[in-house]
């Protein structure tokens, strides 16, 4: 999956009560704020049951992509159409938030990729194939039948959060054209996965850095 089938709903503040661990969780999002940098990626995991299930069928250890933008806000490509949201809302410990930051050239080459991203601010979300990429990459982790879908290409006019930010680091980091060289879900099916965001940091941490 690029990610599962996000809606509006997914980015809604949940209210927290005040009790002693309050204290406790707003260190927690504040520890985990003072780390985030624009051009980050930011991975996270969507509570609820249907989701979990969703992500062990297509083997995935989070379900959701974000983009770090500049102000402490991140792009988020959902249905039906792309938002903007604070940082915070993804630094609860429920969401399990992890940090990949692409170790660019230098600033200059981190402000180009974020203004890449912002052009897909109003862009309307790829239900079809979603729904088929979910499908399929099921269908090859668990019976290694292969299935492959045409990748998204500049001229798309709905997209999936994996495969626009693989495409704007392709465009605007030269160096990330040597993940052609490793198996990912986006080479095998036409259709990136947040796996293949981890694939990547695995074999190329001179590339996309994990962020402890």
């Amino acid at each position: 999956m690029g990610n599962l089938i996000l809606g509006k709903e997914y980015f809604e503040f949940s209210q927290i009560q005040p009790s002693a661990e309050t204290k406790n969780l707003d260190s927690y999002i504040i520890s985990m704020i003072k780390k985030i940098q624009p051009g980050d990626l930011l991975l996270v995991r969507t509570p609820g049951i249907g989701y979990s299930i969703g992500r062990k069928l297509a083997r995935n250890t989070h379900d959701h992509i974000a983009v770090v933008l500049n102000k402490g806000v991140t792009l988020n490509i959902v249905n039906p159409i792309t938002v903007i949201r604070p940082i915070s809302i993804f630094c609860k410990p429920n969401r399990n938030p992890l940090i990949l930051r692409p170790k660019w050239r230098d600033m200059e080459q981190r402000k180009r990729f974020v203004k890449e991203m912002e052009k897909f601010s109003n862009s309307v979300y790829n239900v079809k194939k979603t729904i088929f990429g979910f499908f399929f990459t099921s269908l090859y982790g668990w019976l290694g039948i292969r299935m492959p879908m045409k990748k998204l290409d500049e001229s798309a006019k709905r997209w999936i959060c994996t495969e626009a930010i693989l495409i704007s680091l392709l465009k605007t980091f030269p160096k990330f054209k040597v993940i052609n060289n490793i198996k990912l879900d986006y080479h095998s099916l036409g259709f990136a996965t947040i796996n293949d965001f981890l694939r990547i940091s695995k074999h190329f941490p001179e590339l996309l850095n994990t962020i402890d």
